[in-house]
Parts: C-alpha cells; sequence; structure tokens
C-alpha cells in the first residue's frame, strides 16, 4: 500500500500553518507603526529580516501549545481509524476560539507597545478590578479603534481560512479509506510530534527552552522586540507572577537596615537619637550662592508630550515656552518611553 501522511497530521499542519502567517500579519502591522525606529537601524532590512525570522520562532511556541493536544487526540484517533467529521469540527471549534482570543491579544499589544516600548505583559492588569475605568480607558482613546479592526479583519481572515481547511479535509476524510497506523504512519507521527514538541521549546540547546531574551540578537532594542510574541511575553510574566518567591518582599532585619543607614549617612549609632535612629542636624555655615536655576523632576513625563520633541497637540505649553526661550539639553535617554 502506498504511503501517505495521515489525515490528522496534515490536518493539524494546515490549520498550524495558518495560524503562523496570521501571527506575521500582527508583527508586519506592528513594523509599519514603527517606521521611524526601523530607518534609524543600519542596514535595516538584513536586521528585520532576522527579527522577522526570529519572530516565527516565538509564533511557532504558541502555535504549539494551542495545537498539542488537539494533535495528540486526532493522532490516536487516526490510529484506530475514528477520525470523523465530529472529530475534525471539534479540533476546528477548539482551535479557532483559542486562535481568536490570542489575536486580541496580538491587536492590542501594538498600541501597548507603541506606548510604553515593550511587548504585552501582566501590567495590563494592573486595573483589572476596575473593569469599567479600563474600558474607558480603552474606548475613549479613537485611535485603538484602528486596531480593533484590524482584529476583526484578521479574525474573519482566520476563519474564512478555517473554513476552508474544514471543508478540504470533510472531502479527504470522505475520499481516502482510514487504516490503522502502521510502522510508516507511527514514525511519522512520531517525527510530526517531535517536530511541534521543538516548535514549543523554541531552541535545541539543552539548557533551557526559548526565553525573550532569545529575540536580543542585535544592538538595535526595536528589532529585538519585534521578533517577540506577545502572547508569549504575557503568559510567560502571568506565570512568573504565580511563583512564591515573586509574591513577597524579602526585607532585611530592621536592626540591620538601621544600621547601614546610619553608616551610609556617616550618623554615630552610639549618640543617635534612638526614637529617629537615622535623623542628622546639618548645619551650614556659608553663604550660599542666589542661582537663577531652578530643576524639576516629573514622574512619568515623557518627552514625546512636549512640542520640541514632535508633539503637534500643546499639551504642554509652560514647558514648551521655557524650552522654546531656555537652554535645552536633549541627550538625555532613558530605555523606555514612559518616563
Amino acid at each position: 500500500m502506498k504511503f501517505r501522511l495521515p489525515i490528522s497530521i496534515r490536518f493539524i499542519f494546515s490549520i498550524y500553518a495558518a495560524g503562523m502567517l496570521h501571527y506575521m500579519l500582527f508583527r508586519v502591522v506592528l513594523v509599519l507603526t514603527n517606521l521611524k525606529a526601523v530607518n534609524e537601524i543600519p542596514g535595516k532590512w538584513v536586521i528585520m529580516a532576522q527579527s522577522m525570522l526570529m519572530g516565527m520562532r516565538f509564533d511557532a511556541t504558541i502555535n504549539g501549545y494551542i495545537l498539542a493536544l488537539p494533535s495528540l487526540i486526532l493522532l490516536l484517533v487516526n490510529a484506530f481509524k475514528a477520525l470523523s467529521r465530529k472529530s475534525i469540527l471539534y479540533t476546528q471549534i477548539f482551535t479557532c476560539a483559542v486562535y481568536i482570543i490570542t489575536f486580541f491579544g496580538c491587536a492590542a499589544d501594538i498600541p501597548y507597545f507603541n506606548t510604553y516600548n515593550t511587548r504585552l505583559n501582566i501590567t495590563i492588569l494592573n486595573w483589572a478590578d476596575s473593569p469599567i475605568f479600563m474600558i474607558k480607558l480603552i474606548a475613549q482613546e479613537r485611535s485603538y479603534s484602528m486596531y480593533f479592526f484590524l482584529f476583526l479583519a484578521v479574525t474573519i481572515s482566520f476563519i474564512f481560512t478555517q473554513r476552508f481547511i474544514y471543508r478540504r479535509f470533510l472531502q479527504k476524510l470522505h475520499d481516502e479509506p482510514q487504516t490503522s497506523f502502521r510502522a510508516p504512519e507511527i514514525a511519522a507521527a512520531l517525527v510530526f510530534a517531535g517536530l511541534l514538541f521543538l516548535g514549543i521549546r523554541g531552541r535545541i540547546d539543552e539548557k533551557s527552552p526559548i526565553v525573550p531574551g532569545t529575540a536580543f540578537f542585535s544592538k538595535y532594542d526595536f528589532a529585538n522586540q519585534a521578533g517577540l510574541n506577545p502572547i508569549f511575553t504575557f503568559m510567560l510574566s502571568y506565570f512568573d507572577s504565580m511563583k512564591p518567591e515573586f509574591k513577597k518582599l524579602h526585607f532585611m532585619p530592621d536592626a540591620e537596615a538601621i544600621k547601614l543607614a546610619q553608616y551610609y549617612l556617616g550618623i554615630d549609632s552610639a549618640t543617635a537619637n534612638s526614637g529617629y535612629p537615622i535623623a542628622r542636624r546639618i548645619k551650614n555655615d556659608s553663604v550660599q550662592p542666589s542661582l537663577n536655576v531652578v530643576v524639576v523632576i516629573m514622574e512619568s513625563m515623557s518627552a514625546n508630550f512636549i512640542a520640541r520633541y514632535g508633539n503637534n497637540y500643546g499639551l504642554t505649553p509652560n514647558l514648551d515656552s521655557i524650552a522654546k526661550n531656555g537652554i535645552v539639553f536633549d541627550n538625555f535617554y532613558s530605555a523606555g518611553i514612559h518616563t
């Protein structure tokens, strides 16, 4: 009998390919909304091509997690000649639902990245105890609507693709007689399962599976971050937050902390006030010069809000005036755009 890959393997692989393609669409949109950052990269096309390939590795990991259980069930069903229309239909419904949920995360990740310069993570749940506030925060920002429509477009595309796959394999199920798995089919199933597991692990290195740091292959932050999958970063940050060691703070004993503070501040512990052990009196006998310099430190004040750095909405008229009439030192940098 002529060897043919089992229908279950071909079916799962078709869904896998559709998932990879639609995840890549979100990455392309992310790049298009950050062309300014791309254009600042020397040899940008080579670097971004590497970033896209790296992204496929992270997409493969999420695809593998989604399809692991359906693959196992369908392979077993197929091995015992019990593959049916219902088993294919239920697999389609399950995978389609999970993919759509992840697509929503991918769409939300784009404006999130453009605001915070980092991929989706558990910080989006900081206001989960105030759902009405979260909904207003999102709904009242009109620019977010385009990403909702992106989500709808990708979802519709994926549903139609899944529908095509479903009909195609129903026909194959009708045309191809089912047989029990022989040695070639068993070998093919083992190879397929191995490749799926390798995709989930993301790397061959035995030290550890794929981690966010794997994506940082260059010295260009955007190229590195573009290779990440936002569902991967969100789930990793979520599970990390569940670890007991991250749920509690490990403070040193108070007495030890006080002694260290006294040492750093030059306080004699023997004469320190027991009620205020780190209090000290500072007396300055010299005459202080009257300098016309004011230092303003503002938490969470982004340069993106100021006209000097490209904002055209007039959000900071006083700072804009100071920047226009005073002396500005531009060469100060932060790793993020949020503070």
